[in-house]
């Protein structure tokens, strides 16, 4: 573990914690980009202890192949988180595909988010053994003190000036990846289609200013809020209209989870790793990736029809219910037992 995470505004707290803990680097990183290092010391915290230890890691990273390996020449075992997708950008370096494969392989058990993860690891070992243990979210960071007041949302609509618009909205980083200017495209659309369209992107990132050139090149309403959590991002999402995330590469997207939790229509690519959230169409949408056309159409119909939006948030919100962290406890827990 780090002691904290440079993409994102908290600290770890391990005094609610009821384990032993040890943080191995106090150096800070970026989650799921970590630069290459191997950290002997880190390494050899890892490797250290009876043969009995049971190692849980990723599998992205040169300390992560070395402990395995390490483990393996000691009699122990391991076992490996899976989120990616068979379609997530992959560098397809022969050296880097033979150890992946070498990793799932050699692995006591592969623990996958979904099934289009272990789609993914049994793309590497057909064999290997598989438990999908879902990827939750703690909704209870977006609660009010008052659930209830059932005018919140038009205070809120009306304090940032939509209560007249059809709100898109937008989480997560501004990187090339989140293809954002698809959505911004399909949007102009919308908006030459006469509908009072908005986009609302909360978040931050190196494409921020380009996107806001981007953005007033095509006169598009787009309305950049930066970073937000707690009540405050749950208050963004209570005032959107819809939940958009047009990755074209996306292991999971935990903000499809937020969005759903939330009652909210949500309108993913086909390369969002949590597509298998929900059945398109009647539980949330699906467009293909980078398709700036397919994209307009489903907003469209999302715009002009509140029933729509209403069925489809409800069925979101029903479909995620199961995602629970209670429910990603027990399936670790169970596959690490097994045997």
């Amino acid at each position: 573990m780090r002691g904290s995470e440079a993409s994102y505004a908290f600290k770890i707290d391990p005094s609610t914690w009821r384990f032993r803990s040890r943080v191995l680097s106090t150096r800070p990183g970026e989650a799921g980009f970590a630069r290459v290092s191997i950290l002997p010391r880190t390494l050899q915290s890892l490797t250290s202890g009876p043969r009995t230890t049971r190692l849980v890691m990723p599998y992205a990273d040169a300390t992560f192949v070395l402990t395995a390996l390490s483990s393996r020449l000691q009699g122990k075992r391991y076992s490996l988180f899976a989120a990616s997708t068979a379609d997530d950008a992959r560098s397809g370096a022969p050296i880097y595909e033979i150890t992946k494969r070498w990793m799932f392989r050699n692995a006591d058990w592969c623990l996958a988010t979904g099934p289009l993860q272990a789609a993914y690891v049994r793309s590497y070992d057909p064999r290997a053994r598989v438990a999908i243990i879902g990827n939750p979210v703690d909704m209870s960071r977006f609660a009010t003190m008052h659930p209830n007041d059932g005018g919140r949302r038009d205070r809120l609509r009306a304090a940032r000036g939509w209560s007249d618009r059809f709100v898109i909205g937008y989480v997560g980083r501004l990187s090339p990846e989140k293809d954002l200017r698809t959505l911004i495209r399909a949007a102009a659309t919308l908006t030459r289609e006469n509908m009072r369209a908005t986009v609302a992107i909360v978040g931050s990132g190196r494409l921020e200013s380009s996107l806001r050139a981007f953005s007033a090149e095509l006169g598009t309403d787009v309305q950049f809020i930066g970073f937000l959590d707690g009540l405050a991002l749950g208050d963004l999402y209570r005032s959107l209209d819809v939940f958009c995330l047009p990755s074209r590469s996306e292991a999971w997207g935990l903000v499809v989870n937020e969005a759903m939790g939330m009652g909210l229509p949500t309108v993913v690519s086909d390369r969002v790793g949590s597509r298998s959230l929900f059945e398109d169409g009647k539980s949330g949408i699906i467009f293909p990736a980078g398709d700036v056309f397919a994209l307009a159409q489903r907003l469209m119909g999302l715009a002009r029809s509140v029933e729509l939006r209403t069925e489809l948030g409800a069925a979101a919100q029903n479909a995620v219910q199961a995602q629970t962290i209670s429910a990603w406890t027990a399936a670790v827990v169970g596959a690490l037992r097994d045997g």
